[in-house]
């Protein structure tokens, strides 16, 4: 796995739902996870190395490690609050999250303590080989498909989390961080931490392709994009894709490997902008309240209600400039575009000089810089003539 910025074929593979499809999304997610082929792929994701938080059972077993990742993972979806970013939200808090966040993890920042995001617009993404992807199932990759696939990462479960919340003290299970470069460290039994489930959508990479398209050939013979597709749609309409901890109290930027996905960055930035309220505030939140048949099917399953809050750019930055700053040519007096950065503030200014005060991380939004030298004003100027 390779991390880098959405390339134009990862976010051409993610189309979104409307917001109130995120309410009908979530059972087909949990239930697919639940199912056997559900634990099925999560073993095969842990015998293939492609998680980050395994499970170590006594004696080692990818299918019980794949039991205990499932049971946490429905619980997280049963209890989630159901969050849809606009894709205008999403690139702000890609644009902020340029500069990792500072401030030690903290829960004050979760909207709330299980939660389910899908974002608008991928968070990030990454390439895979597609031989990677059929050799463990005794398939081969036709000649037609594509050797390289870009897979976009699309939503993020959470919870808050300690290692004996899946597997309790007593039942001989030791939690693994898996590195990059093949090698695992335990993770400390009196660990607090975030958990986050990392989700991509379900033949992203095929959808793309004209459906005739021959993808993989076995002995029951070849498959092509288009049944590739039904197939993985028919199951759930985003799947796991991999998981990570933000341990409370470290910065990001020490809790994870140098060579870690920075998806983390950006739903942790996001939290930090919703949490941001008042003078401050960056976003507003509309709810959608679930209607009457659908709250009936989530108390029937046992799921919180589920009302989808939308997130978008607040009314008051919806004509600042996009995020993506602009280059401004040396010398020119063309303007510049300032996209959303961070901001170390301090609360207590009176106290600053003897070190008694506390500091906030703050994001601040982005906005449009004049000629150097000469301020831009954005707002006309209004002269009252009386008399």
């Amino acid at each position: 796995m390779h991390d880098q910025e959405t390339t134009p074929a990862a976010a051409a593979a993610w189309t979104p739902p409307a917001p109130r499809e995120l309410a009908d999304w979530r059972p087909r997610m949990r239930e697919h996870i639940a199912s056997p082929i559900g634990h099925l792929m999560l073993a095969e994701m842990i015998r293939t190395g492609h998680t980050t938080l395994a499970p170590a059972t006594t004696p080692a077993s990818p299918t019980a490690a794949a039991a205990i990742l499932a049971r946490g993972e429905v619980d997280r979806l049963t209890d989630a609050a159901l969050y849809y970013v606009t894709a205008e939200m999403t690139a702000w808090a890609h644009a902020a999250a340029a500069t990792p966040p500072a401030e030690p993890v903290s829960a004050r920042r979760l909207p709330a303590p299980t939660g389910l995001m899908l974002f608008a617009a991928p968070i990030g993404s990454y390439s895979q080989s597609s031989d990677d992807v059929f050799t463990p199932y005794g398939a081969q990759r036709a000649p037609a498909a594509p050797t390289t696939l870009d897979i976009p990462i699309v939503a993020v479960s959470w919870s808050l989390w300690t290692p004996d919340r899946d597997a309790p003290p007593g039942t001989g299970v030791v939690w693994l961080n898996h590195h990059g470069d093949g090698h695992h460290t335990p993770i400390p039994p009196g660990t607090q931490a975030i958990w986050l489930t990392f989700y991509t959508p379900a033949a992203a990479s095929w959808a793309q392709l004209p459906p005739h398209t021959p993808i993989t050939t076995s002995s029951l013979g070849v498959v092509t994009a288009g049944e590739l597709t039904e197939a993985a749609r028919l199951l759930a309409p985003l799947t796991w894709d991999n998981e990570t901890l933000l341990p409370l109290g470290v910065p990001l930027a020490q809790s994870r490997p140098p060579d870690a996905p920075v998806w983390a960055d950006v739903v942790y930035t996001a939290w930090q902008m919703i949490s941001q309220t008042g003078g401050l505030a960056l976003t507003e939140i509309e709810t959608l309240p679930r209607d009457r048949a659908g709250r009936r099917r989530d108390t029937r399953q046992h799921l919180t209600p589920g009302d989808v809050r939308v997130i978008r750019v607040h009314p008051h930055h919806r004509d600042a400039p996009p995020a993506t700053p602009e280059p401004r040519p040396a010398g020119s007096d063309y303007r510049v575009r300032v996209a959303p950065y961070r901001r170390n503030t301090c609360l207590n200014p009176r106290a600053h000089a003897d070190g008694g005060c506390t500091h906030d991380e703050q994001i601040v939004a982005g906005h449009v810089r004049g000629p150097d030298g000469a301020p831009w004003r954005t707002q006309p100027t209004v002269r009252l003539w009386d008399r």
